[in-house]
Parts: structure tokens; C-alpha cells; sequence
């Protein structure tokens, strides 16, 4: 109406002529995408392969996002929740002869390569036979946790142990883990081994196993003397006299173990023999992740070095220290192990001890810092998946046109022996790597408070040995 703010429909056309409305008003008629559907898989069952059918997804994504899929969505976003579980940086290689048969095969996980950063820098070598209709053998590279756990670094399949077979191994191993002069490789005392390390990683440190060397010396008790000063340098078995650092390790006792670990296995074929080991290996992350977590705060040091410890400071607490300040004396802390020696725990005690001391060092510091807590947690905070069904693989196009052939074997008359005869003196005492909640070492240095604590202390270490420090 002219001069107003009223006004009268008096046509109707029923025809809109409005943009449509791209997102849905009402709630429960939202639509959830695939995408949507793996993120929940992602946050409800975390780093699962089994997750539950798609008709039952439905349900779980109503209640989790607050939309609605169907049955091809809950189905696509299965798929896509199960391929974004891979293990990141993992290495693996293929060799193939001539007539495309397959020769060798290497595979480094991802967070074995990251993890093995917090390590000590040695690793343990061994191959072992695989008892399948091809034969091979089956090799390994395993280091040591800062717990004294075996951490499983590379694996590896070849035809035998030769120059060509060793020098391949070696030389794909160095494209994750590159030559340093930090590094120590341990084995036993195979030529090929031995020409593989000297040639592919010229800066590191080989060392051979004591007990195969035992082997070889006993029964030669009037020569076995003459034996090694004249076969084995004797800066390749002796501690004192190596040139790198090998720490606790002498034997390649870590691929015997595994060996032992993977017995069933070694029967299975390639798929099944790598599925084991990444389940294998996937297990020992996930224990000992936990067991990093939920150690004490109030302690700096792993279980297994915190109980080494304690064990020397009740031997320190019994040495006589003397302060001397009119000359220097260089002295090193550290023993092989690269943890404090009794005398240093024992001048330690005595300078926490006193009360006009200008500084403070606590036994901690003394360590090496892959001995701590932290550092070990560093070793396993990723998560190692499983290889999902090969249904859900996405194979590029040129691997998949490859055809690979099995290699040639020879069908061998008679029963495969699956036991071997242990040689006497193989067991080897384990010490204790697990945290005892009773065992606190800063009690150690604490001042000690009256003349009666310190008479029962002098009466409770009569016979011990004086030292200076």
C-alpha cells in the first residue's frame, strides 16, 4: 500500500527462483563421508585391523559423530581407516637373479630405524637356516635397549652365507644406519662377515663373540693360548683392548635368541615368515613402551642400571675416601659398562655427604645418557602395525606386472631335523632388568645424621678394603 509499510499478495506462482540450500537444517539427517567414518575407526579402535563390520560401523558413527552413513560408506571408510595404518620410513629391498627368480630380501621397520638413535651404537649379526622347501638363510640384525632388551633392527633373507650374499646386506643396511665411528658390529668369526664390515663400513669397530671363540679353543687346553694370540687379533675379543665401545656385549647371544624366538617361523613361507616378525616385533614394542611409562618419576635411571648400581654403592659405602687437593689425578668415572665405578660412587658419597660441599653431582650425571629413562622411552613411543589382509592392499601398477619366481631348491631324501644338540655351556646367567620398587640409590648419598648410624655403618663394613679416591 503507497505510503505505508503494509502490503497484499495478490499473485502466487509456484516457482522458486532461490539458490537451494547446500547443508542439511536438520540433524539428523546428516550424511557422514568416508573420511568421517575412518577418523572415528581412527579414535575408537587405534591402531586396530580388526574393526567391526560396516553394518555395525553404523551404529558406532551415529553415536560417535552424530551422522548417518550407509552400509557402501561404512564399507569405503573401513578400507580407507585400514590403509592409513602403515608403518612409516620402512625400508624393504628385493634382489632378483637373472632369470627374475628371487635371491635376497631386506626389511627395516620404520620405528626400529628412529628407535635406534637412543641406542648404544652396536649391533649383532647371525644368519640362521630357514627349514622351508627353498632353504636360505635367515639373518638379523638385532641392538640392545638401554634396558638390556633385545631391539630388533633389520631382518633379512639370503641364499647362503657368502662374500655376495654378507656384502648385499650390509651394504642396503648402510642406506638406514650409515657408516659412523661410534659404531660396533658383533659376530662371530665367518670370513664373508668379516670382508663384508671392513669393506662396507670402514669406520666402525668389529668385534667376535667369546663363546664361539671358546668353542674353538676347547680342547686345546696345551695350545689354546697359542691359538689366539696366533688365529684372533686380540683386540677383537678383549675388552680392555678394543678400540670401540661394546659396552655389556661379547657374544651374539641377540641373534641366538632370536633364532630361538622364530623357530616355528623359519618353516613358514616369505609372507608368512615377515608377518610373524612384524607381529613379533610389534608385541615387544607395545610391552616395553609400557614399561617406560610407568616408570618411577623420581628415578633418572632405567631399572636394570638403577639395580647395577645399588648393588655398587653398598660396596662404596664401605671404601675409606681421602680428599686430595695438592695434586691432580686424572682419573676416568666411567667403567667399560660407561656407568660409574665403585670408587667414583664411593668419592660421590662422600662429597654429597658433606655439608660445606661447594657443588652438587648427583650419580645420574655419571651415566651415559642413553642409561635414562627419557632416552628409553625415546627407543619405542611409535606403534608398529600389522600388515592388514592383502585384500585391502594398494600395489602400484608397475610392481604389481612384476613376476618374480621361486628360486631352484633340490629335494633332499630323509626327515628334516628341527632340534639342534645344545653344546654344553650355551645358558647364560640374565641378570634383573625389571624395576624393584624397594631400591632408591639417593639414600645413598644422604648426610648421615648421628654418631650411632655411623658407628653401625663402620661395624657393618668391617673388613673392607681401603681406597682412595
Amino acid at each position: 500500500m503507497q505510503d505505508s509499510t503494509y502490503f497484499s499478495i495478490r499473485v502466487y506462482r509456484n516457482i522458486h527462483t532461490c539458490s537451494r540450500v547446500v547443508a542439511s537444517t536438520i540433524q539428523n539427517k546428516r550424511k557422514g563421508t568416508p573420511q568421517v567414518v575412518a577418523d572415528v575407526l581412527r579414535g575408537v579402535y587405534p591402531g586396530e585391523v580388526d574393526t567391526p563390520a560396516p553394518k555395525a560401523l553404523i551404529k558406532v558413527v551415529q553415536n560417535e559423530a552424530h551422522v548417518n552413513v550407509s552400509y557402501s560408506t561404512a564399507l569405503r571408510g573401513k578400507k580407507l581407516a585400514i590403509s592409513e595404518l602403515v608403518n612409516p620410513g620402512t625400508v624393504t629391498s628385493v634382489k632378483l637373479d637373472a632369470r627374475n627368480k628371487f635371491k635376497y630380501l631386506f626389511v627395516v621397520l620404520g620405528t626400529s630405524i628412529e628407535g635406534f638413535r637412543a641406542m648404544r651404537k652396536v649391533i649383532v649379526v647371525d644368519a640362521t637356516f630357514l627349514k622351508s622347501v627353498y632353504g636360505g638363510m635367515l639373518v638379523f640384525a638385532i641392538g640392545q635397549d638401554p634396558n638390556h632388551h633385545h631391539y630388533p633392527i633389520a631382518m633379512g633373507v639370503i641364499d647362503k652365507e657368502k662374500d655376495a650374499s654378507w656384502s648385499w646386506f650390509f651394504e642396503t643396511l648402510k642406506t638406514v644406519i650409515p657408516d659412523d665411528e661410534e659404531l660396533v658390529f658383533m659376530s662371530d668369526r665367518h670370513k664373508s662377515i668379516v670382508k663384508a664390515v671392513q669393506e662396507v663400513y670402514p669406520l666402525s669397530q668389529h668385534g667376535f663373540c667369546v663363546w664361539h671363540l671358546s668353542q674353538n679353543v676347547r680342547g686345546k687346553a696345551r695350545v689354546g693360548s697359542e691359538y689366539l694370540d696366533n688365529s684372533v687379533h686380540l683386540e677383537k675379543w678383549a675388552r680392555c683392548y678394543f678400540k670401540g665401545d661394546k659396552y655389556n656385549l661379547d657374544t651374539s647371544n641377540a641373534c641366538e635368541y632370536m633364532n630361538s624366538v622364530f623357530k616355528k617361523a623359519r618353516k613358514y613361507a616369505l609372507l608368512p615368515l615377515i608377518d610373524a616378525y612384524i607381529e613379533k616385533v610389534s608385541e615387544w614394542f607395545n610391552k616395553h613402551r609400557k614399561g617406560s611409562a610407568i616408570a618411577s618419576d623420581t628415578k633418572k635411571l632405567v631399572p636394570y642400571v638403577e639395580n647395577q648400581l645399588h648393588n655398587l654403592c653398598a660396596i662404596a659405602n664401605g671404601l675409606f675416601v681421602t680428599e686430595l687437593n695438592h695434586f691432580e689425578l686424572e682419573y676416568s668415572v666411567l667403567d667399560i659398562d660407561k656407568i660409574p665405578c665403585v670408587h667414583a660412587i664411593a668419592a660421590d658419597m662422600a662429597l654429597m655427604r658433606n655439608p660445606n660441599r661447594r657443588r652438587e653431582i648427583h650419580l645420574h650425571e655419571l651415566c651415559l645418557k642413553y642409561y635414562r629413562i627419557d632416552t628409553w622411552a625415546l627407543a619405542y613411543y611409535r606403534t608398529i602395525y600389522l600388515v592388514p589382509h592383502q585384500s585391502t592392499w594398494i600395489i602400484p601398477e608397475e610392481i604389481e606386472k612384476l613376476v618374480i619366481l621361486p628360486p631352484d631348491y633340490t629335494k633332499k631324501s630323509g626327515r628334516k631335523r628341527d632340534k639342534r644338540y645344545p653344546s654344553t655351556g650355551e645358558a647364560r646367567r640374565k641378570q634383573s632388568n625389571r624395576a624393584n620398587p624397594g631400591i632408591h640409590i639417593g639414600r645413598w648419598f644422604e648426610p648421615l645424621n648421628t654418631d650411632e648410624d655411623q658407628e653401625e655403618n663402620q661395624g657393618d663394613n668391617q673388613g673392607g678394603n681401603p681406597s682412595e679416591v
